[in-house]
C-alpha cells in the first residue's frame, strides 16, 4: 500500500532526528511533526518515539558564557525596546545588530540575548565582523527565540474574492507600489506554494510535484560556441582510474555558471564529449497544460529534472508561443552535469495556475497579491509574511583578522527567500552546482560554533 508506505517512512524519519538530536525542544519537535506529517498520516504517540529530554547540557558541546551582556526584544508589545536604550533586561535594544555592535571591541566574550513572545524580524542582515571576538548569540534562559527574514504583508483587510475554481477561492489584495517581488510567502509559518501546474504541496507530495515528459520535445541545444580548454599536464595518483586528470572548460555552455568554468565544459574529462555539459534550449509541452496558453508567461519558472535524475534545473521562461517555451532567460546553472533533454517537469509562478489551496500569485505589474484558500474558507489568514532576505547572519571576517569564537545557540532560525535562480558555480565534477550563499554565511572565519538551534523553510 503506497500510503502506508509513504507514513511508515515519515515516521522513521521523525525517529532519526530523535536519534542524532535527542535534545530537541517541544517546540522543535511540534514543528518537526508539522513539517514531516501531511493530514493523510496519523503520526505515532510521542512515547512510542523518544524518552524525556536529558540534560540539554550534556547533549552537546556548551561554552562558557563570559564578559557583557546585552538583551534584545523582538516588539514593543513583548517589551519596549529602543536601539537608544542600553540594552538591559529593563531597557533592551530593539535590533540584533545593535547589540552586535554593542558587542564589538569586548574581547573577554559578549552575549546577546534574544527575547521571545514574537519573532524577531530583520529587516537587514546582522552582520557580524572580526570585532565581534568571542560573541555569542542566544535565547534568554527559559526561552526558545525565533529569528526570521520576513515582513508582513502589511495589510489585514482589503481582500477581495476575484473568482473560484473547483478546488478553492482566489482572493486578491493590493500591495505598495514599493513592493518589487514576492519571492517566497509564508502564512501562518508555513510556506504559500507559488502558483503552478502540477498542483500539489511540495513540502509533503511526493509523486504528484511532476508532469510526465513522455509527450514534450526539448527543443535544440543553443550555440554557445566552443568552451576555452584548460589541460594542465596533472594527473592524479589515486587507486583507480576515475577522473585521473585535472581539466576545464572556460565559457561555451558553461557561460551559465558564474565563474563560467567547469570540468563537464572540457573536451577532456571523464567521458570526454558524450560527458560535455550542455542543456536543452526549450520545451514543446503541446497540450500538456490544461490553461495554457497563458497570457504573459514572462518570469514563470520551468524546473525539470536531469534525465537521469542526478539534479534539477531551473528556467525563467523568456517566450512562449501558446505549445511551447521556445527559449529561457536564464537558469540551468543549477545541476553541474547536462544533458540534451531533460526529464519530468513543472511550471510555476503563471497567473493561470492559482486554482489550489495555498498557492499564490504576484503580479509584479500591478502590484496585486492573489492567494488560494479552500473553498469552504473565508479571506486568506491574517499572519501573512514575505520574505524579505536571503541571509540572516553574514559573518565575514579579513585574512588577517578572521571572525573568531562566534556561537549561535539556541533559537530557530526560518522565513528566507527562495535563491535557486540566483548565479551558481562548478567547483568540481559532481552532479550539482552551488549557490554560495546562506541563511548564515562565513567568509574568513575560525572556531565557528551552532548549537541547539532549528533552521526550518530556509529557502
Amino acid at each position: 500500500n503506497g500510503d502506508a508506505f509513504d507514513c511508515a517512512w515519515r515516521s522513521v524519519a521523525e525517529e532519526f532526528a530523535h536519534h542524532i538530536m535527542p535534545a530537541l525542544t517541544p517546540i522543535q519537535i511540534q514543528t518537526i511533526r508539522s513539517s514531516l506529517f501531511p493530514p493523510s498520516c496519523t503520526p505515532p504517540p510521542s512515547n512510542d518515539l523518544y524518552t524525556p529530554q536529558q540534560n540539554r547540557a550534556q547533549m552537546r558541546t556548551d561554552r562558557k558564557i563570559l564578559g557583557e551582556s546585552f538583551v534584545i526584544s523582538p516588539d514593543p508589545s513583548v517589551k519596549p525596546c529602543s536601539d537608544a536604550f542600553d540594552g538591559t533586561l529593563e531597557r533592551p535594544f530593539c535590533s540584533i545588530q545593535r547589540g552586535v555592535e554593542a558587542c564589538r571591541g569586548i574581547l573577554s566574550g559578549c552575549t546577546v540575548y534574544l527575547l521571545d513572545g514574537q519573532p524577531h524580524r530583520l529587516m537587514h542582515t546582522v552582520e557580524i565582523t572580526g570585532e565581534n571576538v568571542g560573541l555569542s548569540i542566544t535565547s534568554y534562559p527559559g526561552q526558545y527565540a525565533t529569528v526570521v527574514g520576513t515582513k508582513a504583508v502589511g495589510k489585514e483587510e482589503g481582500w477581495e474574492l476575484v473568482f473560484e475554481t473547483e478546488e478553492a477561492n482566489v482572493y486578491r489584495i493590493e500591495l505598495e507600489d514599493s513592493v518589487e517581488e514576492v519571492r517566497s510567502l509564508y502564512v501562518n509559518g508555513v510556506r504559500g506554494v507559488r502558483a503552478r501546474y502540477p498542483n500539489c504541496y511540495p513540502e509533503y507530495d511526493t509523486k504528484a510535484c511532476w508532469q510526465k515528459s513522455d509527450n514534450s520535445q526539448w527543443l535544440d541545444i543553443p550555440d554557445l560556441g566552443d568552451p576555452i580548454q584548460i589541460n594542465p599536464n596533472i594527473t592524479r595518483q589515486d587507486f583507480d582510474s576515475w577522473f585521473p586528470n585535472y581539466t576545464a572548460g572556460v565559457g561555451g555552455q558553461c557561460s551559465r555558471f558564474n565563474p563560467p568554468v567547469s570540468y563537464w565544459c572540457s573536451h577532456h574529462s571523464q567521458w570526454g564529449d558524450i560527458g560535455m555539459y550542455m542543456l536543452p534550449g526549450g520545451l514543446i509541452y503541446g497540450s500538456q497544460l490544461p490553461h495554457a496558453p497563458y497570457a504573459n508567461s514572462t518570469g514563470a519558472i520551468l524546473s525539470a529534472w536531469h534525465p537521469d535524475r542526478w539534479a534539477n534545473w531551473m528556467f525563467t521562461v523568456k517566450s512562449d508561443n501558446g505549445t511551447a517555451f521556445t527559449s529561457w532567460e536564464k537558469g540551468g546553472f543549477q545541476g553541474g552535469r547536462g544533458a540534451a533533454f531533460g526529464s519530468d517537469w513543472s511550471i510555476q509562478n503563471v497567473f493561470e495556475e492559482i486554482d489550489y489551496p495555498m498557492e499564490f500569485y504576484f503580479d509584479r505589474h500591478s502590484h496585486e497579491l492573489y492567494y488560494a484558500v479552500n473553498k469552504s474558507s473565508g479571506p486568506p489568514p491574517k499572519n501573512m509574511e514575505r520574505a524579505v532576505l536571503k541571509t540572516l547572519f553574514r559573518v565575514v571576517g579579513s585574512p588577517t583578522r578572521p571572525v573568531s569564537n562566534v556561537t549561535l545557540k539556541d533559537f530557530k532560525i526560518t522565513g528566507t527567500a527562495y535563491t535557486f535562480m540566483d548565479d551558481h558555480g562548478s567547483p568540481s565534477g559532481g552532479d550539482w552546482a552551488l549557490q554560495r550563499s546562506g541563511a548564515i554565511f562565513l567568509e574568513n572565519s575560525a572556531d565557528f560554533l551552532i548549537s541547539g538551534c532549528h533552521l526550518t523553510r530556509i529557502d
